[in-house]
């Protein structure tokens, strides 16, 4: 009875949905946001060079973060922390999820 047990945990683990998931690559190193008010903004050094990713790396009050616009049902099992986030003068809701290299991957 143990011993089949054992191969169902096994077998639910091997074929878990997460093993077969791929993972985000992320470009380049976090930058860290200031807190302004009830927004945060990027350092004025900051640049943007992959729009076409919707995301950003960042450090959020100390934690490695990647943030979306949009909630992620893929990263559900990651602690998500709902922002605003103030770019080129305009404040958005941003969903912020906390860096899990089974999750994400960084291109430096």
């Amino acid at each position: 009875m143990k011993i089949k047990l054992l191969y169902v945990l096994v077998a639910l683990i091997v074929f878990s949905p997460l093993s077969f998931a791929k993972k985000v690559i992320i470009h380049g190193f976090p930058v860290q946001l200031h807190a302004n008010g009830n927004y945060y903004d990027f350092p004025d050094y900051y640049f943007y060079d992959h729009p076409e990713s919707n995301y950003h790396f960042v450090i959020l009050n100390g934690v490695k973060r990647v943030c979306y616009l949009s909630i992620k049902r893929e990263f559900a099992a990651l602690d998500r922390v709902r922002i605003l986030l103030e770019i080129k003068e305009q404040t958005l809701p941003w969903n912020c999820y906390a860096f899990n290299p089974q999750f994400f991957e960084v291109d430096y």
